[in-house]
C-alpha cells in the first residue's frame, strides 16, 4: 500500500503559481507514483504504477489491484474498464478483470452506458448493446466521454474534435489530451503540459505548473499526475 502524505503545495510544488481564481484552493500530495489515473469522483480513483501495475485509492491510500493495463477509465457511477499491455479489454467485476471481446490502444468510461475507444490505425469505437461499433469516417488518438454522452477526440495532428451525434466537428485549439466529465466541465492538457479548461469558446489556463496526466470527477475533484510519477489532487 502507498500512504497517503498531505503538504502545502507552496512548499515545493509548480502548482504554487495559480490563477486568483484558483488560489483559494489547495493541492494536495498523494504519496505514490502513478503513469497515469482515472477519476469517477473523489472515492473512486483508479492508477496505473510506473510498472503499469494497477492501484485504487481507498480509505486515503492507494491499493494494489490485479492486472497489468496501458489504459484504464472510470466512470462517474463507478464503471471501471481497462486496455491491457497486449490491447485486451478488460472490466472490472467483482474484485477481478472480466476479458471482453476486440482490442483497444485507448478507452474512456463515461457511465457503464457511455463508453468509447481508439483501436489500431486510430480507428474509433463506440460501445453499443454488448458489441464495438465502429465510428465512420472517424480518426483519433485519443478520445474521451463524459457520463452524459458528451465525446471530444484528439487527431494526430493535435486538433481538437467534437461529436455531434453524427460525426465530429472541429473546436478551437490543439492539445495532448482531452478529459470530458459532462458539457459543462471539459478539461485538456496542452503542448506545455498545462491542465487547461473549456469555457466556451477557449481553452482557459486554470493551473500554472506541468502534469503528465489529468482527470476530473464527477463531484469536482481533479488529480494530476506530473513527468515524475508524484500525485496531487484538488477536492
Amino acid at each position: 500500500m502507498m500512504k497517503i502524505l498531505l503538504c502545502s503545495v507552496l512548499a515545493f510544488c509548480t502548482f504554487s503559481k495559480q490563477p486568483q481564481n484558483q488560489r483559494d484552493q489547495e493541492w494536495t500530495l498523494v504519496q505514490g507514483e502513478l503513469r497515469s489515473i482515472a477519476v469517477g469522483n473523489s472515492d473512486n480513483v483508479w492508477g496505473i504504477g510506473l510498472n503499469f501495475g494497477v492501484w485504487k485509492y481507498e480509505n486515503g491510500v492507494f491499493v494494489s489491484k490485479k492486472g497489468l493495463l496501458e489504459s484504464i477509465s472510470v466512470g462517474g457511477d463507478g464503471t471501471v474498464w481497462g486496455v491491457g499491455v497486449h490491447s485486451g479489454i478488460h472490466k472490472w467485476e467483482n474484485d477481478s478483470w472480466v476479458k471482453i471481446p476486440g482490442a483497444l490502444r485507448q478507452i474512456s468510461v463515461g457511465d457503464a452506458d457511455n463508453i468509447w475507444g481508439v483501436g489500431d490505425g486510430n480507428s474509433v469505437w463506440q460501445r453499443r448493446a454488448d458489441k464495438w461499433i465502429k465510428i465512420p469516417m472517424a480518426k483519433a488518438n485519443w478520445i474521451s466521454v463524459g457520463h452524459d454522452g458528451t465525446v471530444w477526440g484528439i487527431r494526430v495532428d493535435a486538433t481538437v474534435w467534437k461529436w455531434n451525434g453524427e460525426k465530429f466537428e472541429k473546436q478551437v485549439g490543439e492539445l495532448k489530451k482531452v478529459i470530458v466529465q459532462n458539457a459543462e466541465n471539459i478539461w485538456g492538457l496542452n503542448f506545455h503540459n498545462q491542465p487547461v479548461k473549456w469555457n466556451g469558446k477557449e481553452w482557459e489556463l486554470k493551473f500554472e505548473g506541468s502534469a503528465e496526466d489529468l482527470s476530473v470527477g464527477i463531484d469536482g475533484s481533479v488529480w494530476v499526475v506530473k513527468a515524475n510519477g508524484k500525485v496531487f489532487k484538488i477536492v
